[in-house]
C-alpha cells in the first residue's frame, strides 16, 4: 500500500475514534467542556461556540478559565549563528509572568554549552528578558523589569543569541497567557 494511503487511513480512523456518533453528550474541547452535543462533528470557535462544517450551531461550550497559557516554540537547530536572530509574531496579544514563570517558560539543550550561552527576548525591538543557559543547560528567564511584560497582537517578539554559541540544537519555548 502506498505511504499516503496509510496516512489517510490513519487520518479516517481518528477521525471515526474522535467523532462518534452524537450519542456523546459531554466531551472536552480546550478547555471548554462540551454539553448538549447535538452533532457529531463539531469545531470550536475561539469564543467557545461550537459549529458544524456548515456553520450552525451543534453545542454549547462552558470555559473553564478567562485565560489559557499561550507559547511560542522557538527552536535552533544546530550549532546557532553569531548573534542570530530568532523571529516571529505574536498571534494574540500575551501576557508574560514576571520573570516567566507561572505559567514557566522552558529552554532544552540538544548539546550543553561548553560555557554559559545568554540570550535577550525582545517584543517590537524593546528588550523585555534575559536567558541565561548554563553548562548544564539549566536556564534562567528574568523579565527585565521583573514584573509582568506583553506582547500585542501583531508585535514581532525574538531571541536573540549570543556573539559566541557554544550549545546546540537549543529549544526555548516562551510561555504567557492570552485572554479568550
Amino acid at each position: 500500500m502506498k505511504p499516503w494511503k496509510w496516512i489517510a487511513l490513519t487520518i479516517a480512523l481518528i477521525l471515526i475514534c474522535a467523532y462518534p456518533a452524537a450519542a456523546q453528550q459531554s466531551i472536552k474541547v480546550k478547555n471548554a467542556t462540551v454539553t448538549s452535543l447535538t452533532s457529531g462533528k463539531c469545531v470550536q470557535t475561539s469564543t467557545g461556540g461550537l459549529l458544524t462544517d456548515a456553520g450552525t450551531a451543534c453545542g454549547t461550550a462552558v470555559l473553564g478559565s478567562s485565560t489559557q497559557p499561550y507559547e511560542i516554540h522557538l527552536g535552533i537547530p544546530g550549532t546557532p549563528a553569531a548573534s542570530l536572530i530568532i523571529p516571529d509574531t505574536c498571534a494574540q496579544t500575551i501576557s508574560f509572568p514576571a520573570n516567566f514563570t507561572t505559567p514557566t517558560s522552558v529552554v532544552s539543550c540538544g548539546t550543553n554549552p561548553g560555557e554559559a550561552d545568554d540570550y535577550i527576548i525582545k517584543v517590537a525591538g524593546a528588550r523585555i528578558g534575559d536567558i541565561s543557559i548554563s553548562t548544564s543547560c539549566v536556564a534562567t528567564l528574568t523579565t527585565v523589569s521583573h514584573a509582568t511584560e506583553s506582547c500585542t497582537a501583531g508585535q514581532r517578539i525574538e531571541v536573540d543569541g549570543p556573539a559566541t554559541v557554544s550549545g546546540a540544537n537549543i529549544s526555548i519555548v516562551v510561555v504567557g497567557t492570552r485572554a479568550l
